[in-house]
């Protein structure tokens, strides 16, 4: 675990931010794929004028390394568009605690790929800790499953949404060391849209006319759940492993729990508010046993008399 300050606050504050996705999804009156399409379409308008702004233009083209960075990007861009529209169209054939269920295994995912491609690994607390907090989004689910016939097709690309999220993290890793945020960003989220827009097109969808009430929450959606939740998970590969990255997100669904209570008026069951301490409780564990592991001297107490000093 990085010992940049701003890591942990940015990891809440991009759950948080992309907790109420689901939130203005539920309010939203339009077909899945133009949501996701003009939710990533407004994020990358707003994303182009911050990177100009930052003037890190020259410096990430220094960093660039050509055709195999310029393919990773578009990459990256790809899966991420692939994860919103089979994440989103997997709502319509199954349950949406079977949909949470199967895409929440993306961190799983991430492990393997993290270890196979960039060498990264966790200890066994760590991952200890994480598996507790999928236990947690697994047990939220566990009230609304649904298993065979349509449902499986929904089972399938929710999936695919896990895999394709996985692989969106470990590539954002290995750009993110070389690349800004804003610089990285503009690329992904421009691909994104590009490649939702087509999927849109070739299903006869129309792009217009919707009521301004959801041109607003597609604004909502750029703004808070991707530059707020996304675009902080982009900064914070930098600093992290992508697998800690990617089990950090598991808080996400207790956050649309608790969001949903308050702004929906559904209050959660049992089992929901079950697994929302395991999530939480797990993540908890994790980010200590990560700390510990980067930082020994947290993981021993101070020896009294032999010169330490605590502070």
């Amino acid at each position: 675990m990085t010992k940049h300050p701003l890591v942990i606050p940015g990891l809440v504050c991009a759950v948080t931010a992309a907790s109420f996705a689901a939130i203005l999804i539920r309010w939203c009156e339009a077909p899945a794929p133009i949501i996701a399409t003009y939710r990533l379409a407004f994020a990358f308008m707003l994303t182009v004028p911050i990177y100009m702004m930052t003037k890190q233009i020259s410096a990430d083209r220094r960093a660039w390394r050509g055709f195999p960075d310029a393919l990773l990007a578009v990459a990256s861009g790809i899966f991420l568009a692939l994860h919103f529209w089979a994440w989103v169209s997997s709502l319509n054939y199954t349950s949406v605690a079977s949909a949470v269920m199967l895409v929440s295994a993306h961190p799983l995912i991430v492990y393997v790929l993290a270890r196979l491609v960039l060498g990264e690994s966790l200890s066994r607390r760590a991952a200890l800790g994480g598996l507790v907090a999928l236990l947690g989004t697994i047990v939220i689910a566990g009230c609304d499953l649904q298993i065979g016939g349509k449902a499986l097709w929904g089972d399938l690309l929710a999936l695919v949404g896990a895999v394709t999220m996985a692989c969106y993290l470990v590539i954002g890793r290995q750009l993110r060391a070389r690349l800004s945020v804003w610089g990285y960003t503009v690329i992904v989220y421009g691909v994104a849209a590009v490649v939702l827009a087509t999927i849109t097109f070739l299903s006869d969808i129309p792009f217009a006319p919707y009521a301004t009430r959801n041109w607003l929450l597609f604004l909502a959606l750029a703004v808070i759940p991707t530059l707020g939740g996304h675009t902080i998970f982009n900064w914070t590969l930098r600093y992290l492993q992508a697998a800690t990255v990617s089990i950090t997100t598991l808080a996400e669904p207790a956050g649309s729990i608790v969001l949903a209570w308050l702004l929906l008026g559904e209050p959660p069951g049992v089992l929901q508010i079950l697994g929302g301490f395991l999530v939480i409780g797990g993540l908890v564990w994790f980010i200590r046993a990560q700390t510990e592991q980067s930082d020994p001297q947290l993981a021993r107490p101070a020896q009294v008399g032999s010169g330490s000093k605590i502070e």
